[in-house]
């Protein structure tokens, strides 16, 4: 039997909703933490003749023009992460620019459009020891046009 319909304006109590990112095998790695937003990762600070006073001190991630601070953190090589090694708190931008996602950096700060991208690697492309993964932004016609990171994990077989 169905809930009875609820009234509009009417006041619904919910539970507790948690967020479980999904899993097809044990972890390998992981770069954040699995909580659809990206405070976790290096928020660069604003360009000074940019800031917003409003946030000053807080809400860091609202500030105008972070998503050119890349560039001028990373002006000849772009950003290089060693699992195990760097600190995804201080070593992983918290944003980069593709042509497909919502302007969520430039207004939405530390969140977005949910959007889940699963990418199979054979086992026979991986090699005892380094191996390399290159996140590239194959192009965008505006800077408010971007991804966000949550999380990034490397699965291993079931």
């Amino acid at each position: 039997m169905s809930p009875p319909p609820t009234a509009a304006g009417s006041n619904i109590k919910l539970n507790n909703l948690v967020y479980k990112a999904p899993r097809a095998g044990p972890t390998v790695w992981e770069i954040g933490i699995a909580d659809r937003v990206a405070t976790e990762f290096f928020i660069p600070d604003p360009n000074p003749s940019l800031v917003n006073h409003l946030y000053n001190g807080f809400d860091k991630f609202r500030q105008y023009g972070l998503w050119n601070r890349y560039t001028e953190i990373y002006p000849r090589q772009d950003l290089v992460y060693t699992v195990g090694v760097s600190n995804y708190k201080r070593d992983w931008f918290f944003a980069h620019w593709v042509d497909r996602e919502d302007n969520a950096i430039a207004r939405r700060g530390i969140h977005g459009l949910y959007r889940l991208f699963s990418i199979s690697v054979p086992g026979s492309e991986l090699y005892n020891g380094k191996n390399t993964i290159y996140l590239m932004q194959s192009r965008a016609s505006s800077p408010f046009q971007g991804v966000m990171y949550d999380y990034i994990r490397l699965e291993g077989p079931k």
